[in-house]
């Protein structure tokens, strides 16, 4: 009885585990693109996005992998295939941007791979923060090209939605 509940035990936590397999193989290969072991690193990102991967990889991570795949093919003057894995990570993330810590050469490639795709992105809102006597509500919104968005709020009726309480 007691091998039972240990076996199930370990099979409750085998989803978290696995989460946090990729957790760590991504913290492990940004820690060696930032120390320079590029074809290491690139070799850790390959293994995140790879379909035979051993473990699930959540979108957010895959945007990660992408983006640092992106970062090393364009420090690599492999332009193209860079272009390739910035749209990737743009096409499941448009809020996704390189930060300074990033070169000059991959800022520039990143650029051009947002002419090339054209996604818009708006960060989810917390139902919380919405007031209805205030005339002002924040949004995060990204677009990979200029653009003006408008926003229009409408009874959830309209829409054909319906809230269970």
């Amino acid at each position: 009885m007691n091998k039972c509940l240990a076996v199930l035990a370990m099979l409750a936590g085998a989803p978290a585990l696995l989460h946090a397999q990729a957790d760590e193989q991504l913290r492990q290969a940004i820690s060696r693109y930032e120390n320079l072991e590029i074809e290491r690193a690139r070799a850790l990102f390959e293994q995140v996005i790879s379909p035979t991967t051993p473990f699930p990889v959540s979108e957010a991570q895959r945007v990660v992998a992408y983006k640092y795949l992106g970062a090393i093919l364009a420090t690599l003057s492999r332009r193209d295939t860079a272009i390739t894995f910035f749209v990737a990570a743009i096409g499941r993330d448009p809020l996704v941007d390189l930060d300074r810590s990033f070169g000059e050469q991959e800022r520039q490639v990143f650029q051009e791979a947002r002419g090339r795709a054209f996604r818009i992105g708006m960060r989810p809102i917390v139902r919380d923060t919405l007031d209805p006597r205030s005339e002002r509500t924040n949004f995060t919104i990204a677009s990979t090209h200029n653009g003006l968005v408008r926003v229009e709020f409408l009874p959830a009726e309209r829409l054909g939605f319906w809230e269970l309480r």
